[in-house]
């Protein structure tokens, strides 16, 4: 990594990327589109790093960084995920990475992060999404160690509804754990991070794969079986018990022994835990063993945990959050790790011959990864983007294939942990 600016200071990411030599949503999908692949977006606006200025780093994983960028047209503030081609192919994740803009381009709802604007260049593939200023679910509940039921209760809610939107569009997400869930500077959350979410799940066996975060892995995930969207539901589960109780229900420091005692073990709650008898209910309904039995959205609203809960409200955001961050301006990042924003927010240096090294099967791979929606942040009444075309083909190891209903990486050994950027 290259030296960058000064603490607070702002920075062209075309400048950081010169040595490489480079240049209240309304539910606006009846269905995803009938194969999972990229569309041309048609466009005669040009995006390229240039647009945006880098304010900071907030995070980075095995294959890219997060930064805090200001848009040079209209000044808004985004949070720009800037992904390494050359690493996403040497790890076989470009399948994922088409998948996370595929549905994020597709799906709008007030608890999903909203994708702004998708490009790339020769080297690197940039998502371009709001700022959830108020920071990690996680930071906040490190911080608090748990939380109360009615704090828990109103994020569980949001939880739910944003689950129950995957879900009536045949999307599982995979991936629900406390980095992936954002606040916003109201303390209302949304989902972020869909590198590891499966469209095109029409039942209970319609997926396979062995993925996602080991502490909140459902059972049938790990004794191989078929699965559906009841994983999200136990992954609540976990979740939930975490907020309540301050860690996760099966938690062991040896991953096997946490594995088997998911798979084995029954639900326990540490005797001195003050719980409602709801809340130790709800918990016992998400946390089944069999799936069948688990509850599911209707399920989960229905409780009487959540009696009392206005549901439309709630979707519209009109319920007071139980926990407003504290923010100075719309460029705090108090509530992210000071670790990334203390660094100077210089993006990795990629030598120009790694473009050459990407042959042009991989680089068709990302062709139509453009995306724009140029409507008013944060506005949630937003018109259906556009995004229409013929579609790229999908390149995997034995060459490339024309554009069908992807298997991503249906494997059981291809179980990954934290591998990519949330």
């Amino acid at each position: 990594m290259g030296l960058g600016p000064s603490k607070g200071s702002e920075d062209h990411i075309d400048d950081e990327l010169a040595s490489n030599g480079e240049d209240g949503a309304e539910d606006v999908t009846d269905r995803l589109p009938d194969t999972l692949s990229l569309s041309f977006s048609h466009t005669e606006v040009d995006i390229k790093p240039s647009d945006f200025t880098i304010i900071s780093l907030l995070g980075q994983g095995s294959f890219g960084k997060v930064f805090l960028v200001r848009d040079t047209l209209d000044d808004a503030i985004y949070a720009m995920k800037v992904l390494r081609k050359d690493v996403l192919v040497k790890d076989q994740q470009v399948e994922h990475t088409v998948a996370e803009r595929f549905i994020m381009s597709h799906l709008v709802h007030p608890n999903l992060v909203r994708l702004r604007y998708a490009f790339q260049t020769e080297v690197r593939l940039f998502l371009v999404m709001d700022y959830m200023r108020g920071g990690e679910l996680f930071t906040h509940l490190q911080e608090s160690k748990r939380f109360g039921e009615e704090r828990a209760k109103h994020y569980v809610a949001q939880i739910t509804l944003a689950l129950e939107y995957l879900h009536d569009h045949n999307v599982v997400y995979r991936d629900l754990k406390p980095e992936n869930i954002l606040l916003d500077e109201n303390g209302n959350i949304q989902l972020t991070d869909f590198g590891l979410s499966k469209p095109y799940v029409t039942s209970d066996e319609g997926a396979k794969t062995f993925c996602g975060t080991a502490e909140y892995i459902a059972p049938e995930t790990l004794v191989t079986q078929s699965y559906g969207a009841s994983v999200d539901w136990w992954a609540l589960g976990a979740l939930t018990y975490e907020m309540l109780a301050g860690r996760p229900p099966f938690y062991h420091t040896n991953r096997q022994r946490m594995f088997w005692m998911i798979v084995n073990m029954d639900l326990g709650f540490p005797s001195d835990l003050p719980l409602t008898s709801d809340a130790r209910d709800i918990l016992q309904g998400l946390l089944a063993k069999d799936p069948s039995q688990r509850l599911d959205a209707q399920g989960v609203k229905q409780h009487p945990w959540f009696a009392g809960m206005d549901w439309d409200k709630l979707y519209r955001m009109e319920l007071t959050p139980p926990f407003r961050p504290q923010l100075a301006d719309v460029t705090d990042v108090r509530y992210f790790d000071p670790v990334f924003t203390k660094e100077a927010p210089r993006d990795s240096i990629v030598s120009e011959s790694v473009a050459g090294r990407l042959g042009s099967s991989t680089q068709a791979a990302f062709e139509g990864f453009t995306f724009i929606n140029r409507s008013q942040l944060n506005t949630l009444d937003l018109p259906q983007a556009t995004d229409t075309s013929e579609s790229p083909r999908l390149p995997t190891e034995k060459g490339v294939l024309s554009p069908s209903p992807v298997d991503l990486a249906e494997s059981p050994d291809e179980f990954r942990m934290d591998g990519h950027m949330g």
